[in-house]
């Protein structure tokens, strides 16, 4: 019976062996990371937005306490009309009624205080005022 497996003799130990070190998991990952283009441009990509999403509230001035939740499902361009010399905005989809100003910065929301369906009137509370709106 013939084997195929010797015995190497010293000389052809040494040349048999592996002359690199061998790579970890983590640097065979990264190295085959830089060899694609798309996989470096979306890694690129992800880290520009994780900046932006870090760095960027410091740029505005708004700060998320800011917001009124009173002002919520409102339009982004808004009519007033003028009685006096206020300025009100009055949602006809929510039968909400605003206070504005001038160039349309709104101040506060009225309080509803009632709602006659027959005539289709609403009655909002202007300090100690009523307002109807038709």
């Amino acid at each position: 019976m013939k084997t195929e497996f010797r015995l190497l003799e010293a000389s052809e130990k040494i040349s048999s062996e592996q002359i690199r070190p061998g790579l970890t998991y983590w640097k065979d990952a990264w190295r085959r990371l830089k060899k694609n283009k798309l996989a470096m441009i979306g890694l690129v990509v992800i880290g520009l937005m994780t900046l932006f999403a870090v760095v960027g509230p410091l740029f505005t001035p708004y700060k998320y306490s800011d917001q009124k939740v009173g002002f919520t499902n409102l339009p982004p361009r808004i009519e007033l009309m003028k009685t006096g010399d206020q300025y009100f905005y009055f949602n006809g989809d929510y039968y909400f009624l605003f206070t504005s100003t001038k160039d349309g910065r709104l101040l506060e929301k009225l309080d509803k205080v009632s709602t006659n369906q027959v005539t289709k009137q609403v009655t909002f509370d202007l300090d100690g005022e009523s307002v109807i709106v038709d």
